[in-house]
């Protein structure tokens, strides 16, 4: 279910999970989010509290669907838009990923 939009582009969705007495599952692909168009998929691991990663940055001209999740303890995202002729170029937003 989709919960948030940030300058028009940047979806924010929440999964679909179910938990029972078997454990836990996430639906990362159903028709919520049938719209992706996933081309690549990493997994990182941060052990470490209070590692930052890295900045990502794609030109809109070549756009590329990013999926970004937590799977254990919590972390922050930032959207900055730094698209030069948008209303809202360097306005940024953060959202806590648990």
């Amino acid at each position: 279910m989709m919960i948030k939009e940030i300058f028009g582009k940047v979806k924010i969705y929440r999964l679909h999970s179910r938990v029972d007495n078997r454990g836990s599952l996430e639906y990362v692909f159903d028709e919520n989010t049938a719209c992706f168009n996933a081309r690549e998929t990493r997994i990182y691991s941060m052990p470490k509290e209070g590692t930052f990663f890295g900045i990502h940055y794609r030109e809109e001209s070549s756009p590329m669907t990013k999926f970004v999740t937590v799977i254990k303890g919590r972390g922050m995202d930032y959207v900055i838009d730094l698209r030069k002729d948008s209303s809202t170029y360097l306005q940024w937003e953060s959202i806590e990923l648990a």
